[in-house]
């Protein structure tokens, strides 16, 4: 799914929002609004700058029938920016407008901007992209598990995530990055250095250690592949056990197929792992 853009989101907001987006696995991105010095609401940081936000995000798109677009009511649209708007919606892309005062949405008024006026839009915008209700945060096991479901290639042997949760709920947004990138890598595969692939994720990546994971996969009670490494991920030093959030994980291939174990996630572990993985399903 092509992301969301958002035109004119309050900047109060970003943080409360993006925690919402990020639990329903929502990809998000926005140009967003500020109060200027008259009271009223102006995107920011430059609204003659909003048009190369869009610009970046329409080139991202497959096509521009992929795009969706919505534009909150608060903040004047500057003409290079309804400009590209246009062409967008032209070529087939799909751009929602809500209107200040009309359905639920408030008015545009400088003694209305207050903490109702935000909760207000945030609850509009929440109940619009996720009509079923708010989502609920996954724990990180329900998130890698969700993961594994989705990519074949990501296998998930034995107890590997039965620890996962029991790391401190300030770890959890890591374990939640770690397993997105994770599966990136087991489908986009590697080109560079693993540190360079890990980099954007923003992942700390240890090639060494004191705990070695080692895996064997079977299909029809036959031994297919064996191995191991010191691979892992971690958020996490001189604390804590449960803080000291761990993930190991093992690549290889097999006929050909890349493949992605997660062989252990949760708190710092004390001794070596061994898994087995049946591939007969």
């Amino acid at each position: 799914m092509a992301a969301i853009f958002i035109v004119g989101l309050p900047t109060t907001l970003l943080k409360r929002f993006n925690a919402i987006a990020d639990r329903g696995q929502l990809e998000v991105e926005s140009i967003l609004a500020a109060l200027g010095v008259e009271g009223y609401f102006r995107l920011s940081p430059d609204p003659d700058q909003a048009v190369h936000a869009l610009s970046a995000y329409a080139d991202g798109l497959t096509n521009f029938v992929d795009a969706k677009i919505l534009i909150l009511p608060y903040a004047p649209i500057p003409p290079s920016l309804a400009g590209e708007l246009g062409f967008i919606e032209d070529e087939g892309g799909s751009i929602t407008r809500f209107s200040a005062g009309q359905g639920s949405w408030p008015k545009a008024t400088v003694s209305g901007f207050n903490e109702q006026f935000y909760n207000c839009v945030l609850d509009l915008l929440t109940s619009y992209l996720f009509p079923q209700g708010p989502p609920r945060e996954l724990l990180p096991s329900q998130y890698f598990a969700a993961v594994s479901e989705r990519q074949k290639n990501v296998l998930i042997p034995g107890a590997s995530i039965a620890l996962c949760d029991n790391v401190a709920r300030t770890r959890y947004k890591f374990m939640r990055i770690a397993a997105d990138a994770l599966e990136r890598l087991a489908v986009d595969g590697l080109e560079g250095t693993v540190e360079d692939f890990f980099k954007p994720f923003k992942l700390q990546h240890a090639q060494s250690g004191g705990i070695f994971a080692e895996l064997e996969v079977f299909r029809a009670g036959k031994s297919l592949h064996r191995g191991g490494c010191h691979t892992h991920l971690k958020q996490g030093d001189g604390t804590t056990k449960v803080a000291a959030a761990r993930i190991y994980y093992y690549r290889f291939d097999l006929s050909g197929q890349p493949y992605v174990a997660i062989l252990y996630a949760g708190p710092h572990p004390d001794h070596d792992v061994l898994r087995q993985h049946s591939l007969d399903g």
